[in-house]
């Protein structure tokens, strides 16, 4: 240990209304010029007139410090300067005042000399907490933070790099190291050089505080942060009260690069909420961030949807309590329809307080939430929303748009098996239907349709349609014509079909007319389509053309089913069995699951959508709408069936 001197001194000021007395204020002038002569005589001449108390002060040996390279433990401390040592009433000794005066050829041999004579300033904190290393930095005095560095590294004639590394984690008042004035002076060099002398600086503070890297973030320095990130891939993500890197790059918006970057180190800060609020980073994008960052957390960790604050807010409430619809709509998308029945800690949907603060439910063209829904097109966020009484269908945005109006902009109008691989149109039916549903005689939820579709002609969609619903009906009508006058099995020399009266025969011949009959059909539904002028008589002509064309290519693939089966079951049964069943599950089957079932899959959810809206009221008859649909989507097999039985 070092000598402690404890006579009594003149102090600093501990009231405001105390005058601070400085004894030698050449000192303080010498150290402000870098007069580094001026500085070596007045310490000589306190010696020579006796001051051995005052030159011993100054001269104060260093209280040797235990060091370690353990960051999770608290970082060097040290006695602030001495009261007889301050030379300023901030109690800056004359380092700290050589440092933050320059850092030229004579300032740097200053901080030498002084250091020659009392290397324990070196580390002794002024009235603020901060070292030399802290004051040189904050000027972006490089050459003196170098020099400064290698006295450290000398002090007591030795090179100490753990001496340094100490020197460099002290923290001041703020609980900053020197690193964190080079990186709010944006200074790469000295970053690196502070770095490269310890490459755990940035791990300071490690679990509370704001650390380099959050800095970096708060103040928008992103080349700084990718700096930090590279020489440190373990450096510590804390901020103040319990906040984290993350926060920082959401509240000051600072794009989704900075937070990919993030989030590609350290995933497990989204859950991480602050001290006050209890709020995680999510909460804090959907509250004040752009959708863009919104996005960006929800994949990485989508059960941040779920966790409130401390007031019981889910991200989707304060969303909606800050006019953030986009928001709302982002997290609808992710999470499904249950994060709109999360409820705060007063017990209210996002919903409520939407309605409650009116300012946020519509954005500058008035479009609600569900209007957004709309013309981005999800069925989840339409479902969602749809799902919820709450949600009013009648409400306009400027354009004295509906979202069922607002719908039919996107959707085609007409309800056939094509549009349940459209999304819109599912949206447009399930508003049209909803609409049908929970209308009131006072409830303006039923207003004209759009039926326009912008600047394109409507010859030029009739055209498009028409190739692949055309080219499909002419293909079948071919076929099962031919297939009619070349039946399996032949013909006997009396002219009768050599298999007629067997079961399979006579579903073949069933399918193939009913294949015949609706295809042909559908020829003459296009056809009206093309030459009906009016655009509802020819969606009305379109729908039946279309539904009439998915009905054929059922019965034809029944026919050729029941065909091969009726050829072969006469040679070997177990044979004819085998291939007619792979076309029935290969073909068949793999054309219901993709055309037939998934329409009633998706009937089924819209419908389920409507009876959470309208109550237990509507129950009974979802059923019956799904009945309905199995036998709209699969009559042919059942025609087929029953008339091979007469």
């Amino acid at each position: 240990m070092g000598i402690v001197n404890k006579e009594q001194t003149p102090s600093l000021p501990s009231k405001p209304n105390e005058v601070f007395q400085l004894h030698h204020p050449e000192l303080l002038i010498a150290a402000a010029h870098g007069d580094s002569h001026e500085i070596k005589r007045l310490l000589l001449l306190l010696l020579h007139r006796g001051e051995e108390d005052t030159a011993r002060q100054v001269v104060l040996d260093v209280v040797e410090d235990t060091i370690t390279d353990d960051v999770d433990k608290p970082a060097a401390t040290a006695t602030a300067t001495p009261p007889s040592e301050a030379v300023t009433g901030a109690g800056d000794s004359i380092l700290h005042v050589v440092a933050s005066s320059g850092d030229g050829d004579e300032f740097l041999e200053c901080a030498t000399v002084i250091v020659g004579k009392a290397n324990h300033l070196l580390t002794a904190p002024n009235g603020k907490g901060d070292t030399p290393l802290h004051c040189a930095a904050r000027l972006r005095n490089a050459r003196m933070v170098s020099h400064l560095l290698a006295l450290a590294r000398a002090r007591d004639g030795t090179s100490d790099d753990e001496r340094v590394k100490a020197t460099l984690r002290m923290q001041n008042g703020e609980g900053e190291t020197v690193l964190h004035e080079a990186v709010r002076m944006e200074d790469k060099e000295m970053i690196g050089e502070l770095l490269s002398a310890d490459s755990q600086l940035a791990r300071v503070p490690l679990t509370d505080g704001a650390s380099p890297l959050y800095l970096a973030l708060s103040l928008g320095h992103r080349d700084i942060a990718k700096l930090l990130f590279e020489k440190d891939g373990k450096l510590s993500y804390s901020g103040p009260d319990g906040q984290n890197a993350l926060h920082a790059a959401i509240q000051w918006k600072w794009g989704q690069e900075t937070i990919k970057m993030v989030l590609e180190r350290n995933k497990d800060l989204i859950k991480q909420a602050d001290r006050p609020t209890g709020r995680t980073p999510l909460h804090y994008a959907a509250l004040f961030g752009e959708t863009s960052m919104t996005e960006l957390l929800l994949p990485a960790d989508p059960s941040g949807v779920y966790l409130p604050d401390r007031n019981g807010s889910f991200p989707i409430h304060l969303a909606a309590s800050n006019g953030q619809p986009y928001n709302v709509l982002a997290l609808l998308q992710e999470s499904g329809p249950y994060c709109a029945q999360l409820r705060d800690g007063k017990g209210r949907t996002f919903l409520h307080i939407a309605v409650k603060d009116e300012s946020w439910a519509v954005d500058n063209d008035g479009n609600t939430a569900l209007h957004l829904a709309v013309e981005v097109g999800d069925i989840r966020m339409v479902h969602a929303l749809v799902s919820i009484p709450e949600v009013k269908l009648n409400l306009t945005n400027k354009e004295g748009e509906t979202p069922r109006e607002f719908a039919s902009r996107y959707g085609q109008q007409e309800e056939t098996n094509l549009s349940y691989w459209n999304p819109r149109s599912r949206i447009y039916w399930l508003l049209h239907n909803a609409a049908h549903l929970t209308a009131s005689p006072w409830d303006n939820i039923l207003p004209r349709e759009i039926h326009n579709v912008g600047d394109v002609d409507i010859s030029q969609i009739i055209v498009q349609r028409t190739q692949f619903i055309g080219l499909g009906s002419v293909l079948i009508t071919t076929v099962t014509f031919a297939a009619a006058f070349a039946v399996p099995g032949g013909y006997r020399t009396d002219g009768t079909p050599v298999l007629a009266g067997q079961y399979a025969f006579n579903a073949f011949v069933m399918a193939n007319t009913l294949a015949f009959a609706f295809s042909g059909l559908s020829i003459i539904f296009l056809m009206l389509a093309g030459l009906a002028a009016e655009s509802g008589r020819h969606n009305i002509s379109l729908v039946h053309s279309i539904n009439l064309l998915a009905w054929s290519a059922r019965s034809l693939s029944a026919a050729f089913t029941f065909g091969m089966y009726a050829v072969l079951a006469p040679v070997k049964r177990k044979n004819a069995f085998i291939p007619s069943c792979g076309v029935m599950v290969g073909a068949l089957m793999g054309l219901e699951v993709g055309w037939g079932l998934w329409a009633v899959k998706t009937v089924f959810d819209d419908r389920v959508v409507l009876v959470k809206r309208i109550g237990g009221r509507a129950w009974w008859w979802l059923p019956l709408i799904v009945l309905g649909r199995l036998m709209f989507e699969f009559h042919a097999y059942i025609l087929i069936s029953l008339s091979a039985l007469v």
